[in-house]
């Protein structure tokens, strides 16, 4: 079975998403590879801001059970947006089986 999301969360200041997996996830078929800002592309819907990047500015503890992803905005979030998460291709691994997850959010 794939590895799933258990939780996910944005900071108060919509700066950093925490993504939980039900199991260590990296960035490579090894086992041990971390994460990084190429493994994770963003799009934005509704609300005033947008995204500086479609990509995270940060992967914070690369590999493991939870990550942290950072979040740049042009503009003030009016609480309306929606923000998804997806893998780049061929990205993001459990062990030995690569993942595909899509997680959106909506602005605290």
């Amino acid at each position: 079975m794939p590895p799933v999301i258990d939780s996910v969360s944005i900071s108060s200041d919509n700066d950093l998403l925490e993504i939980a997996f039900n199991e260590d996830v990296f960035g490579k078929n090894d086992g041990a590879s971390k994460l990084d800002t190429s493994d994770f592309v963003y799009s934005l819907t509704g609300g005033s801001a947008k995204l500086s990047k479609n990509y995270p500015s940060s992967v914070g503890t690369g590999t493991g059970k939870k990550i942290t992803l950072g979040v740049l905005l042009n503009g003030l979030p009016d609480g309306s947006e929606i923000i998804t998460v997806l893998p780049a291709d061929s990205a993001v691994y459990a062990l030995k089986q690569l993942l595909y997850l899509q997680v959106i959010l909506k602005s605290i």
